[in-house]
């Protein structure tokens, strides 16, 4: 089995195989009568939200499904899926500050487990990651407490731009809590004043909450049918969107992941920013959504004390997607040459990992000797046109060696005459 680190969101730019249709929903649309199953939806539905006013502007996040899907894919602890969570959390938010296709991408590399965790996310709503832990790890001692020795690094891909736009802060504490990361690297790297809070929080097992009430009213009847419908609904579209051959989602998941960034827009003071975070350090978003069943906006409009000038731009929904085909992983293979390629066809070498969603795709027959013949008659063009140059190159020397005899014999007849 070849596994392939398919970097070509990073290093081709914003070209893309897949249409997409932007999943935004509009601020303007007249209400309208919903089941409490619709509003229960749209509510837990992972979306990112954007807003401002004259002082800030900011980005909430629900990315609970694609953390927990995630955990699925790349089979993770809940510990590690954490991590990975609140990582693509950060990244979507930032990504919401873009457009289009722009894309944002952080990474934290270690010589602690995890050893490797990258998210990357682009503004339509797409968001993708993978946790790599290392096979030997470092290991405390009785004597000696070691701590973290990495980077973290974020990266911005975006329009008129022929690199990303990259920047590394020193990672050093052992025990990673991404918020921490992030906020070093806004402190340390970006040029606008940012806070951000990123959180999670495990499902529980105990559901006393609506085991105690035992009230005979229909109404509750109907609402915890709806509610049960509501959970049921939600599995079936993660099993979708995983799309894996009967793998079953466990129980040991994420009840809420998600965050808020701010950033500080001209004139706006640090002691504004700082009264703002002394605010939002009052509640906790989880608690939020999931105690008190607010929405996303709601969570917006306490954490900004009711403040009437936050404006919300946009809301998209978000969904943990990734582009990875087999065409993609051909043309990465194209670049090894035609006797790597043989190699790999000799010895059966035909199956294609993707690090960012763990699918398997399957290399054919048909596609070694697609492969093959592509590089072989790129070879033979090659070859054609160097044999044209060469030919030029002489044409055009044999010109220079005629006009240097021409010169050499008028040289010639001009000393002869002047002699006579």
């Amino acid at each position: 089995m070849m596994r392939l680190f398919s970097k070509s969101s990073l290093f081709n730019g914003l070209n893309f195989t897949k249409s997409i249709s932007v999943r935004y929903i509009s601020n303007n649309t007249p209400p309208t009568s919903e089941s409490p199953k619709i509003l229960e939806y749209k509510r837990t539905r992972d979306q990112v939200i954007n807003a401002h006013n004259e002082k800030f502007r900011f980005s909430i996040i629900n990315l609970t499904k694609a953390a927990n899907i995630s955990k699925t894919k790349h089979n993770l602890s809940i510990s590690d899926a954490q991590l990975l969570g609140k990582l693509m959390s950060g990244v979507s938010m930032c990504a919401s500050f873009l457009s289009d296709e722009e894309r944002i991408s952080a990474q934290i590399i270690s010589d602690i487990n995890p050893t490797h965790i990258y998210a990357e996310a682009i503004h339509v709503g797409e968001v993708r990651g993978f946790l790599i832990n290392g096979d030997t790890p470092r290991l405390e001692t009785p004597d000696e407490v070691i701590n973290r020795k990495g980077i973290f690094q974020f990266s911005k891909i975006l329009y008129g731009h022929l690199k990303p736009i990259q920047s590394v802060v020193a990672v050093e504490e052992k025990d990673l809590t991404i918020t921490k990361e992030f906020q070093h690297y806004f402190d340390q790297s970006e040029q606008i004043p940012s806070f951000i809070q990123l959180e999670t929080r495990l499902k529980s097992n105990n559901n006393s909450s609506s085991n105690n009430n035992n009230n005979n009213n229909n109404n509750n009847f109907v609402i915890n049918d709806e509610i049960q419908q509501i959970e049921k609904d939600q599995i079936e579209e993660q099993q979708q969107i995983i799309n894996s051959n009967n793998d079953l989602i466990d129980n040991d998941q994420l009840e809420f992941n998600g965050g808020i960034l701010i950033q500080t827009l001209p004139s706006t003071t640090s002691e504004e920013l700082n009264q703002l975070k002394t605010n939002i350090e009052k509640y906790s978003i989880a608690d939020l959504f999931l105690k008190e069943k607010k929405s996303m906006k709601e969570i917006l409009s306490i954490l900004t004390n009711n403040d009437p000038s936050v404006e919300v731009i946009s809301t998209i929904f978000v969904d943990f997607y990734c582009r990875c085909t087999l065409k993609t992983f051909k043309d990465k293979i194209l670049t090894l040459g035609i006797s790597e390629i043989k190699h790999l066809e000799e010895h059966n070498h035909n199956e294609l990992k993707c690090i960012y969603c763990n699918r398997y795709h399957y290399l054919k027959d048909t596609d070694f000797k697609e492969m093959i013949n592509h590089l072989e008659q790129e070879k033979e063009q090659k070859l054609k046109v160097l044999k044209e140059i060469e030919q030029e190159q002489q044409k055009e020397q044999e010109q220079n060696n005629n006009n240097t005899n021409n010169n050499n014999n008028n040289e010639k007849i001009n000393d002869e005459t002047k002699k006579e």
